[in-house]
């Protein structure tokens, strides 16, 4: 049960933004409950690479220290491969922040949903959003949550949060309309290897393919490739092309250190993001989302 059936908001979705904007709210005094159909420090399709902003946040909700606790390794230049050219940009310290960083999910997620729960926001995992509920005039009041045994209870609350991902849940339910639809899209695919010797954020580039190399948690080293999604469709997906691919955008890694790398067996190569994004009306009457859905 639920340490009551009223709540100042209701976030659907506890994974890095749902848990962030419960923990904020929190913070601020309000009473938060939010859910997640998933389980606690469940991974995510995502290739971790956080920029400034991210970062800055992290440093500024005092979670970044957990995170570098927790091995995440502190990257200080990042180098940009065009053909034969080379840029190369330092990270200067900037409002505290000196070092970029890349978490895996297992890690940036569990550690948000503990700051939620420390700032008094309760957190309820495999719990999913079966409906929304409304008054007589037609504003969100609340929501159908349905539990691990599959009951449903109903959540009063004066603000939904729709924070549960591209194709969000809440957003259908409102009816959030589209106000810009995207027209262009990438794909990609990455998988996790070790003992590769890089300290840094690689990106290289070639017309309609990009190789990104990310080091992570666990010595381990995220290597993702990207193409146009038409390219994917149409069959530039798979191990096989994966491989041809950091190959001819990034043959020093293919024959110096990628080839005879080992990748963690445990883990398969993942494959996600043939889609377009859209933006959508972002609030309306006591609801709010990350104003984003998808097409296929």
């Amino acid at each position: 049960m639920f340490e009551r059936t009223t709540y100042d908001a209701l976030v659907i979705g506890a994974r890095c933004a749902g848990a962030a904007a419960a923990m904020l709210m929190a913070r601020s005094g309000l009473r938060v409950l939010a859910i997640d159909r998933g389980e606690y420090g469940a991974d995510a399709l995502s290739t971790h690479a956080l920029m400034r902003a991210g970062v800055l946040q992290l440093h500024r909700w005092g979670v970044l220290p957990k995170v570098v606790t927790a091995g995440t390794p502190s990257l200080r230049t990042a180098t940009f491969h065009y053909g034969n050219n080379l840029v190369e940009v330092a990270i200067g310290s900037t409002h505290g922040v000196n070092a970029l960083y890349a978490p895996r999910r297992t890690i940036l997620d569990q550690l948000l949903v503990d700051a939620a729960s420390e700032a008094g926001a309760e957190v309820r995992h495999g719990h999913a959003l079966a409906g929304l509920l409304r008054s007589s005039g037609g504003r969100v009041r609340g929501a159908a949550i349905r539990d691990r045994e599959g009951s449903l209870i109903e959540i009063q609350a004066g603000l939904i949060v729709g924070a549960d991902g591209m194709g969000s849940t809440v957003a259908r339910l409102v009816g959030a309309s589209v106000c810009r639809a995207g027209r262009h899209a990438s794909a990609v695919t990455y998988g996790y290897w070790s003992g590769l010797q890089m300290s840094r954020y690689h990106w290289h580039y070639q017309e309609g393919l990009s190789v990104g190399v990310i080091p992570t948690n666990s010595n381990q080293h995220c290597i993702f490739v990207a193409v146009p999604s038409a390219r994917f469709r149409e069959g530039l997906r798979g191990a096989a092309a994966y491989h041809r691919a950091v190959a001819a955008v990034a043959p020093e890694i293919w024959h110096q250190r990628f080839r005879g790398a080992p990748r963690c067996t445990s883990e398969p190569l993942r494959a996600g993001g043939a889609f377009c994004g859209n933006l959508a009306d972002p609030v309306g009457r006591s609801w709010a989302t990350p104003a984003t859905s998808r097409t296929p």
